[in-house]
């Protein structure tokens, strides 16, 4: 029955092992670097849903947070003995629309004093701090802008600085007062073209806040203390069918991580020189990618979206190495109706080849029956390529 490629946006690593939350799947996933086995460990008990439940996960300790996109509940899991326990995050209203297009409950979030965790609203109105040590939630209500929303922020001096999606709005929370100043910022975050963003994701260091171009043709710096801003071009390196979306800080070096694009760009944040490293060919869909930066206390991980490949960067050598995830098909099955019977939901373009899938969500049991009428008929009439749904509608009367 083939194999199953696991791709997310939420993991950490911890001893040697990757604790995922993958998009397609109600459940977490441990990956082991040594010996590249995949494994499903349990169901998200508390979620009724099974699509991008979680945006990101952290690691603290030996905890990993998972923290919920289109989920309802902060899953804490202890990376020692695999429980999970829920936190229901605090807000007073949820949009259910945007202008960002985007679904979340939270798009981003950040450290403080190695202990505290900071979240940023995206469909609701609550920006939200963790102690982690404690589990102690300290909610900050009515964090809005009319006609705007924030996806990042960044901390400095008991202080929160919310950036805007399209405008050029900046709030400025004291955490400790609570009081929120309102900025009309230098630059104006417009989207380049339409439903496209310009900047997207955001490093802070030393006072100043690095913007990420998703669409743009350039980076920005933003001075907190005077909102002052610096324009660095891309210039070569820009090419409009790339784009980018997650970054880490390395010393003086900004890495940023491609969505669409065979390169990752590398910015010295004080000479201001940029240079590049390319993808392999094969790790592309499409020229697609979609880097994602896993946290871990002491390795740079990356996974992709695209092709299921986890990336471990050496700095020194400016290099990589990628390791495949997936898992045999009918082994991945028979764990998934193990742990949740007939009401295991799946996503058919994960599980079914790709010239003959559809954006269809069925029962697990509904699903292994359209795979088996699938492969009969392969078998007896490998000349009629039936597409699935018509399958599927004879499974489901």
């Amino acid at each position: 029955m083939g194999k199953i490629e696991i791709s997310f946006t939420a993991g950490v690593e911890y001893q040697g092992r990757i604790y995922v939350s993958p998009l397609d799947i109600n459940g977490l996933m441990e990956f082991d670097l040594t010996t590249q086995k995949l494994s499903y460990i349990k169901r998200f008990v508390k979620e009724e849903g099974y699509l991008g439940l979680h945006q990101r996960a952290f690691l603290y300790k030996n905890k990993a947070w998972f923290i919920p996109k289109l989920g309802q509940y902060i899953a804490i899991v202890d990376l020692d003995i695999l429980e999970i326990d829920y936190i229901e995050p605090p807000y007073k209203i949820i949009k259910e629309r945007t202008n960002t297009g985007i679904k979340a409950l939270y798009y981003s979030g950040g450290l403080i004093a190695k202990r505290f965790l900071y979240l940023v609203p995206t469909n609701t109105d609550t920006f939200l701090v963790i102690d982690l040590e404690t589990k102690t939630l300290y909610p900050y209500y009515d964090i809005s802008i009319e006609n705007e929303i924030f996806l990042n922020a960044a901390y400095q001096n008991e202080e929160i600085y919310l950036f805007p999606f399209i405008g050029n709005k900046m709030m400025k929370l004291n955490l400790y007062t609570k009081e929120k100043r309102i900025y009309s910022l230098k630059w104006f975050f417009k989207m380049k073209r339409k439903s496209r963003q310009a900047y997207i994701n955001m490093i802070y260091c030393k006072g100043r806040v690095w913007m990420i171009p998703c669409h743009a043709d350039n980076i920005l710096s933003v001075d907190l203390s005077t909102q002052e801003v610096e324009i660095i071009p891309l210039g070569n390196y820009y090419d409009e069918r790339y784009t980018y979306h997650d970054a880490f800080l390395e010393g003086d070096i900004l890495y940023v991580l491609p969505l669409d694009g065979e390169k990752i760009l590398k910015l010295n944040i004080i000479n201001k020189k940029i240079s590049e490293l390319y993808l392999e060919e094969k790790f592309l869909d499409n020229n697609k990618n979609g880097l994602f930066r896993l946290d871990s206390k002491d390795k740079k991980i990356f996974c992709s979206t695209r092709k299921s490949y986890l990336f471990i960067y050496d700095l020194e050598k400016d290099s990589y190495d990628s390791i495949k995830m997936d898992i045999e098909r009918n082994v991945f099955l028979k764990w998934l109706n193990e742990e949740t019977g007939k009401k295991g939901l799946l996503r058919l373009k994960e599980l079914i080849d790709k010239d003959c899938y559809i954006e269809k969500i069925l029962g697990l049991e509904c699903f292994m029956e359209a795979v088996e009428k699938k492969e009969d008929l392969e078998e007896n009439r490998k000349s009629d390529r039936k597409n699935i749904w018509d399958i599927v509608k004879s499974t489901k009367k």
